[in-house]
């Protein structure tokens, strides 16, 4: 079980970049889903910023002192700095790697592709473009890969369960090519059956021969929906699967389609019309989820075979004070905690980084065990991919 201590919760007037709050009110803005990392013997925290009804999503990034107070004067809006930069962006992640400070994000719209760019030790803006990271195979929609450097190569957790390991090569100069590396399965069926899938959330961090994660995990709260969510949307997928692989398009200067020969862009069958609008309609309605953070660990050698797992939630909603902003900047999303950076600290503490509620950034320092928090749970196969 995890103590909290130190806290530091973020105001939006704090947070909102000049450019920006000449274009509205701070208080407009939903600011959330902060990312930290420590760098140039301080800390850096990006995090996004989103207009009601998600017209408008971006991303902005600012410097911490020791007492993780905004430097002044070092709140950027990230996102007018890359170049390439495509609307509905967000979900930022900060690494170190090769001694250069990189931006991890998402572009939300179908099909969803995450990008890295590095960035400006002194600025904080954008050097170069985000170059999109590339896998065969991959998912529809793809946001919560985790990287992590390890003995000079960057890599990614794919997938937590079963966990996959990809390995990244940035040789190339306007893409990321990924591979899938390692593959071991385990079991998380005690946590999953309570609290839902284990998804992606902090960067890995090394403590001694481990690395350690956040994570969050969502999960119905209106019994109906529970019962029957999964093959709700099992339904939903299989009616909407994609009918086949389509080419690389560039349509209004969509960077996604830069590479003539990868065909890595695909095209889903809609849904019947009615049967889609039926199905949001009852979600609007009647259906309210929970996010919850958890933690596991992983071995700092390949495979990187996972070995521990936090038995229940670490950060709870329940926990925080209610949601204040109205309208709600997803309804579905009743009580929301998204972990997505964490640091360990010298005094054996970790300091997470949290979103709150789609509406609020928070710091929160965590009494927290590394080698008690956890339950034990071996792998049952490791394999490795070459592909």
């Amino acid at each position: 079980m995890c103590a909290a201590t130190l806290r530091r919760t973020f105001t939006n007037r704090e947070l909102t970049p000049a450019a920006w709050a000449s274009e509205r009110s701070p208080a407009d803005y939903y600011i959330t889903n902060p990312a930290i990392q420590r760098y140039d013997e301080g800390w850096v925290m990006a995090y996004k910023v989103v207009t009601a009804h998600y017209h408008a999503e971006r991303f902005a990034i600012c410097r911490l002192d020791e007492n993780l107070d905004i430097v002044p004067g070092t709140v950027v809006p990230l996102s007018d700095t890359i170049p390439n930069i495509t609307p509905q962006v967000g979900d930022p992640r900060l690494l170190v790697f090769g001694g250069q400070l990189w931006v991890l994000y998402c572009h939300f719209r179908l099909p969803s592709l995450l990008y890295l760019a590095p960035l400006d030790a002194d600025t904080l803006a954008a050097t170069g473009p985000g170059r999109p990271l590339l896998l065969d195979d991959r998912q529809w929609q793809e946001k919560n890969w985790m990287l992590f450097a390890h003995e000079g190569e960057l890599w990614a957790v794919y997938t937590i369960a079963p966990h996959v390991i990809l390995h990244l090569d940035l040789r190339a100069p306007d893409v990321i090519r990924c591979r899938r590396a390692y593959m071991t399965t385990w079991d998380v069926s005690s946590y999953a059956r309570r609290f839902g899938a284990l998804r992606g959330g902090t960067s890995p961090v090394r403590v001694g021969d481990a690395y350690y994660a956040f994570f969050h995990s969502v999960y119905f709260v209106n019994r109906f929906h529970a019962t029957f969510a999964p093959a709700w949307h099992a339904l939903r997928a299989r009616l909407g699967r994609p009918e086949h692989w389509q080419g690389p398009q560039q349509t209004d200067g969509d960077v996604r389609s830069l590479q003539p020969t990868t065909g890595w862009i695909y095209a889903p069958r809609a849904l019947p019309w009615r049967l889609d609008s039926m199905l949001r309609r009852y979600e609007r309605r009647f259906a309210r989820r929970h996010y919850v953070a958890g933690c596991y660990g992983f071995r700092a050698e390949p495979p990187f075979a996972p070995f521990c797992l936090s038995a229940e939630p670490v950060l709870w909603p329940e926990h925080e004070p209610a949601p204040q902003r109205q309208p709600r900047l997803s309804p579905l999303n009743e009580q929301v905690v998204f972990p997505a950076g964490a640091a360990f600290l010298p005094n054996g503490r970790w300091l997470v980084s949290l979103g709150i509620h789609d509406e609020r950034c928070v710091l929160q320092e965590l009494a927290c065990s590394v080698s008690t928090s956890a339950t034990t749970s071996a792998p049952a196969n490791t394999s490795k991919r070459s592909s």
